[in-house]
């Protein structure tokens, strides 16, 4: 007589076996999450980085800006520092106040050129709807104190506006931004 073979085992089929890997309830709450707390979490995430995007949009946007930029671009002391072409950093930073129809801002950022980097700042008013740069200054590394770019050697726009007490004065023959 002849030993009968075993009866070939049955296979579980495949949502079985998803099912006992993953377990059920691991899918439903993975359902779950994706449903309601997913929204929530990209909202959180999304819209504090929304808004850092237009804000920075809005203030390189501004005549203040571009002012500045030309200032920097024309100063024969940043052009010697870092060289040319002088281009921005992407990212900003901004300080605006409003007062009644009155904005000031004060702003920072990175430019760069083949020879180096260089951090501007500049305080601008927004009067009658139109951006005013009141001064700009460079700093060309942590050590050295800021270098005034604009009105150019350092000048005071006016008796109301002292010069700073961080810049050194500069010879600079930087062209006024229109």
């Amino acid at each position: 007589m002849s030993d009968p073979s075993p009866p070939p085992a049955s296979r579980p089929s495949t949502g079985a076996r998803l099912s006992k890997f993953f377990g059920e309830r691991r899918w439903a709450r993975l359902l779950l999450f994706a449903i309601v707390g997913l929204p929530p979490l990209v909202g959180v995430v999304g819209g504090p980085l929304i808004l850092m995007y237009r804000l920075n949009a809005e203030v390189k946007a501004s005549e203040a800006y571009r002012q500045s930029l030309e200032a920097v671009r024309a100063s024969s002391v940043v052009r010697e520092a870092i060289g040319s072409p002088i281009e921005p950093a992407y990212w900003t930073e901004a300080q605006i106040v409003y007062e009644d129809k009155v904005r000031y801002a004060a702003v920072r950022y990175d430019v760069a050129g083949p020879d180096g980097k260089a951090t501007i700042e500049y305080d601008a008013s927004f009067v009658d709807e139109v951006w005013t740069l009141a001064r700009a200054k460079a700093k060309f590394s942590p050590e050295e104190p800021f270098v005034r770019i604009w009105p150019a050697g350092g000048k005071a726009k006016s008796s109301a506006d002292p010069p700073d007490d961080d810049v050194s004065e500069s010879s600079n023959d930087a062209a006024q931004p229109k």
